[in-house]
């Protein structure tokens, strides 16, 4: 019997604690709050309405940076190498480029995977800068001097406009030593290059 008065007494104990800790915390929260209650939607709508119309105007854009915006409706992608390729040193590979307008201007650099840093062009043999009437795709032979490991690719001005667009991972590996032509070129073409 004593036991059940000790239960009885550390249960009403525990049920009064949390229902004045709960009326506490209502109230902190009523306090907290309380200068807001004057706000109206309207009002907080016409404040958002007067953000978003300096936000988007282009007078605010150029004044304030340098960096010049992509339109809405430039969309690019890389379609190739695609996720998880291998590409082999001394093999020349198509780097699929896809965008909403025609491309007449693209920087472009290898990325190692590991340290974040580009691959200096004349390492990577991959063209810095490309301008053409219509770039449609880059053929790229993977430089024989590119350690082996996991590369993307970073777009990094297309048209003139400063962009940061990134292919899909793919590995560099080199080719086996010894093979004949032959060999070098099979695995090659199985990569989706050639030699």
């Amino acid at each position: 019997m004593k036991n059940t008065f000790r239960i009885l007494f550390f249960i009403a104990i525990l049920v009064g604690g949390a229902y004045a800790s709960t009326i506490w915390i209502k109230n902190e929260f009523t306090t907290a709050f309380k200068p807001f209650d004057n706000i109206s939607t309207e009002s907080s709508l016409n404040v958002a309405t007067v953000y978003a119309s300096l936000a988007t105007s282009t007078e605010v854009i150029a004044t304030s940076t340098d960096i010049a915006v992509l339109p809405e409706d430039l969309n690019f992608s890389f379609t190739s190498p695609l996720k998880g390729a291998l590409l082999y040193q001394g093999c020349t590979y198509k780097i699929g480029l896809l965008a909403s307008t025609s491309i007449k201007e693209i920087k472009i650099a290898l990325v190692d995977v590991g340290t974040r840093k580009e691959v200096p062009s004349s390492v990577s043999l991959l063209p810095e800068e490309i301008k053409d009437e219509s770039v449609k795709d880059i053929s790229w032979k993977v430089g024989m001097r590119i350690w082996p490991g996991e590369y993307f690719l970073r777009l990094s001005s297309l048209n003139t406009i400063a962009v940061d667009e990134k292919s899909y991972r793919f590995t560099v590996t080199p080719l086996t030593e010894g093979q004949s032509n032959a060999d070098q070129q099979k695995l090659c073409a199985q990569s989706g290059g050639s030699l």
